[in-house]
């Protein structure tokens, strides 16, 4: 299954639909998001445009409330989330400085942002990623998408998008 990872997308709506189209054209039902959306209307600007599931692990700059979202489309966690997704254990959070390393080495993959770079290394037969941010701020606009079933992470470049 293929599954979008984002992060720091901080209000920029732009390349926010260029992701979200991409999303759409292949079919992708599954977005992580590694925190700092915002504000509350681009979370929201996000769950009016994208059809599928989205998992949002809070940034230090998302300081929105939110209700339960009644159609199941959000999933939020405060620090860290966590999934299972065709046996593949999957991390995520904002800042990688604040996952213990017990969790890294009970993940398949670790997702994070803050850092705005795009960047990944293996660790004790971990994969821990950055997808960049999609706000293009201080690194060009990136986002990452990983099939769980050949354990593989792509980057790819927002402008660069057909």
């Amino acid at each position: 299954m293929k599954i979008a990872i984002i992060s720091d997308s901080h209000d920029h709506i732009e390349p926010l639909d260029k992701v979200l189209d991409y999303l759409k054209k292949k079919k992708i039902q599954i977005l992580i998001h590694c925190g700092d959306v915002s504000t509350i209307d681009t979370l929201n600007y996000i769950l009016r445009h994208f059809d599928g599931t989205m998992y949002l692990a809070r940034g230090n700059a998302d300081n929105f409330q939110i209700s339960k979202d009644k159609n199941n489309k959000l999933k939020l966690f405060d620090n860290l989330g966590r999934l299972v997704i065709e046996g593949k254990k999957i991390s995520f959070i904002h800042k990688i400085a604040e996952i213990k390393q017990a969790d890294i080495k009970a993940s398949d993959v670790v997702f994070y942002g803050h850092d705005h770079r795009p960047w990944m290394k293996l660790k004790d037969n971990t994969i821990i990623a950055n997808p960049g941010n999609c706000a293009g701020m201080s690194y060009m606009s990136t986002f990452a998408v990983y099939d769980s079933k050949t354990n593989k992470i792509k980057l790819e470049i927002i402008d660069k998008l057909v």
